[in-house]
């Protein structure tokens, strides 16, 4: 399996993919009518880039960027809000060379504004270490990710939800890096900290689980994948219902490891079912279920050519 295989099928929220973080406005709002322009346009950028329209999200990023540089002072939180918004748009599309900066200016800002031991400040470096290492350079990603690490800790504790994220994306980076010895741990150590903030039964629980059985899956250690997934499974099932998409995700993991194991009989159920749910909630003409149906055909090709040749085996044993 690729390291970007890996990456598209890691789970860092409830929602089973991977996950930049987005900044509201820093205080509080009390009502919907005091909202002025900027903040306004930030939460279009935040529910465009949740539902995936990255493109569309970019010039409304732009424009809350300029509204705020207009309207606040050069050193306000809320412009360093926007900012790191505008970065993590460009480096979405993948135009780094506009992200990188946008996001030193949004660090120097929230840094002078709210400190540098804020959360804010924590999910800068983590905006900054996951672009660094999509781009391979993990020499510097590593260090802000355990910078955004000691931020959570220090602030929230050692068993906050927060810092269970911390220690996933610590575990992502690793095993981008192929450096299994040192994920593993942190995978573990995001479970502690899930069921003990979280409960046993939590989706975040499961995202960690699933995480952890990726990496023994990706060094062919399928037993210990196995259960991993199936509990990750279960406790989907049991939140969201058997036919939520984040169910399917979690059928096409399983799948994936029976397919590994070359035990078709289990893997065409799974995929069959990820198939199904994936088609009622997107539509036929969905890429993902497109992508699903092509992977299920080709699975059911190959238990037919191998029904075919255990035939065509017991016909010669017959004859000779």
């Amino acid at each position: 399996m690729s390291n970007s295989d890996s990456a598209t099928r890691r789970c860092v929220s409830f929602c089973l993919s991977a996950v930049w973080f987005v900044l509201a406005n820093v205080g509080t709002v009390l009502a919907d009518s005091t909202l002025d322009e900027g903040e306004i346009l930030n939460r279009q950028v935040i529910n465009l880039f949740q539902q995936g329209k990255i493109r569309e999200a970019l010039p409304l990023a732009e424009k809350a960027v300029l509204i705020r540089k207009e309207d606040l002072d050069a050193n306000h939180p809320n412009l360093g809000v926007s900012l790191n918004n505008l970065a993590l748009i460009y480096a979405s599309l993948g135009q780094y060379d506009k992200a990188q900066p946008t996001y030193r200016q949004s660090q120097g800002i929230l840094e002078k504004s709210v400190g540098g031991e804020h959360t804010h400040i924590a999910i800068s470096f983590d905006n900054q270490a996951l672009m660094l290492a999509n781009l391979g350079k993990f020499d510097q990603a590593e260090p802000l990710h355990l910078k955004a690490l000691a931020i959570r800790e220090k602030i929230l504790g050692p068993y906050h939800p927060n810092v269970a994220l911390s220690t996933n994306y610590l575990a992502g980076m690793y095993e981008m890096m192929g450096d299994y010895e040192k994920a593993e741990p942190w995978e573990i150590r995001s479970i502690g900290i899930s069921e003990r903030a979280l409960g046993s039964d939590h989706v975040n629980v499961a995202a960690s689980l699933n995480n952890l059985a990726l990496l023994y899956a990706t060094q062919g250690d399928y037993k210990l994948a196995v259960p991993l997934y199936e509990r990750a499974l279960r406790i989907l099932e049991k939140t969201y219902g058997p036919n939520h998409p984040n169910v399917a995700v979690a059928l096409h993991n399983l799948a994936g490891v029976y397919m590994s194991q070359k035990d078709l009989a289990k893997a065409q159920p799974l995929f069959a079912r990820a198939h199904q749910i994936r088609k009622d909630a997107l539509g036929d003409n969905d890429p993902t279920v497109v992508a699903s149906l092509i992977r299920l055909r080709n699975v059911e090709k190959e238990i037919h050519r191998v029904q075919k040749n255990f035939k065509g085996s017991l016909r010669i044993r017959g004859e000779n």
